[in-house]
């Protein structure tokens, strides 16, 4: 007998939050852009850092990519990769603020596409609520920062 449960708990909260993935198409030598608008629903100003991961992250640059966020403000980081004259370059972007934000990233050379921008919305919110199904020994504020 098997008594399902509609109550099926989230990710913990300390794993980083996905993001959609983002696929861009451009021309060989082309730029391919990823625009994150980083917003911070806390009440204390926060720094907040972009880095790329994984195979061709030496091929991204940030711009820029760190920032310091007011209370309930926002700020505008972005990367870039020029495309190679053939092939993908594959990374992992990270924001990484209050919490950690991840999306993977393909950039692939095309002759159909020059220059291309993606935007993705990071909301960077303090865990205010403490749920059963969390490990009790975890920060819920911002780890090392107020609010």
């Amino acid at each position: 007998m098997s008594l399902g449960c509609a109550c099926a708990r989230p990710a913990a909260c300390w794993l980083p939050e996905v993001l959609p993935p983002v696929h861009s198409t451009v021309c060989a030598g082309s730029v391919a852009r990823v625009r994150f608008t980083v917003h911070n629903c806390g009440l204390g100003a926060r720094s907040v850092m972009l880095a790329a991961t994984g195979p061709g992250a030496g091929l991204a640059v940030g711009n820029p990519s760190t920032a310091v966020i007011e209370p309930f403000g926002s700020a505008v980081l972005e990367a870039e990769v020029t495309a190679p004259a053939s092939g993908d370059v594959s990374l992992t972007l990270w924001i990484r603020g209050c919490h950690d934000h991840i999306t993977n990233w393909t950039v692939t050379s095309s002759g159909r596409s020059c220059d291309s921008t993606h935007e993705r919305v990071v909301n960077d919110c303090p865990e205010t609520q403490h749920r059963w199904y969390d490990h009790f020994a975890q920060p819920h504020a911002c780890p090392g920062q107020r609010g």
